[in-house]
């Protein structure tokens, strides 16, 4: 009898321990959550916006080509520092839209036919402004993604 009234004492004992060790454990735990989320949100801070009027007509000026023909669907300013704009539009012919609409330098173009187009342009030929112009396929019409960079 007095075995088993020792061991009821050590369990009864023990158990705040263990409440304190797991509390603890999932303080460290949150706060590492914690840490790592103001991380993220830190180093890849995204800023999505829409587009006004006063926007693309800055975008048209800025990157040298005419947006009337494109549906514009969302920028964001960029994290990094390399990086200027980012930008997203749809449009119904890429080739065409390069061909119509844009009044800059074509450096470097690689077609892949239906499944879309990759740029890389210069809007004046004697800046270092740059950017990349990725065309994808989704459904009757084709997305551009433009991010800008100097070099």
């Amino acid at each position: 009898m007095k075995k088993l009234e020792e061991t009821e004492y050590m369990e009864a004992r023990r158990k705040p321990k263990n409440r304190k060790i797991i509390g603890c454990i999932l303080a460290v735990i949150a706060a590492v959550l914690l840490f790592l989320f103001l991380m993220k949100s830190m180093f890849l801070h995204t800023d999505w916006k829409s587009f006004s009027e006063e926007r693309i007509q800055t975008l048209e000026a800025e990157y040298h080509f005419d947006l009337s023909n494109a549906e514009p669907e969302r920028y964001w300013d960029p994290a990094a520092p390399d990086y200027r704009d980012f930008f997203d539009f749809f449009v119904s012919d890429y080739a065409d839209f390069m061909q119509n609409s844009f009044f800059g330098e074509i450096v470097v173009s690689s077609e892949n036919g239906e499944q879309g187009a990759e740029y890389k342009c210069r809007p004046y030929t004697d800046d270092r402004l740059m950017f990349m112009v990725h065309f994808t396929k989704e459904g009757d019409r084709y997305k551009g993604h433009l991010a800008s960079y100097t070099e």
